[in-house]
């Protein structure tokens, strides 16, 4: 597994790009699972725990937890997080359209 980064400077979102390069075939993450606001420690893990999530749950829970997970960043953004909250809730948002865009 390998792991390639860079920061978007206009975004504040850490893109990473993970790819299994066993068996000589390379197999990259795409969309959000691509991406972490606020560092890399999700990114850094074997599993990121929405995929986890999503392996665990039905599709609908799965929708619910990151629509949960928009609304408390969203939430908390002017007392807590600011601009990074943002950014973070459109992540969860991202996810979410690229899954329910899967159905």
């Amino acid at each position: 597994m390998g792991y390639w980064g860079s920061v978007g400077a206009d975004t504040g979102a850490r893109n990473i790009e993970k790819c299994d390069t066993q068996g000589g075939e390379t197999d990259c993450q795409s969309g959000a699972s691509k991406k972490q606001v606020g560092g890399d420690h999700y990114v850094n893990m074997g599993v990121q725990p929405w995929d986890a999530m999503k392996s665990w749950l039905t599709p609908e829970q799965f929708h619910g937890f990151l629509h949960g997970n928009a609304i408390k960043y969203l939430a908390r953004c002017h007392s807590k997080g600011g601009i990074e909250d943002l950014r973070k809730a459109r992540h969860y948002l991202d996810k979410l359209i690229e899954e329910v865009g899967d159905e």
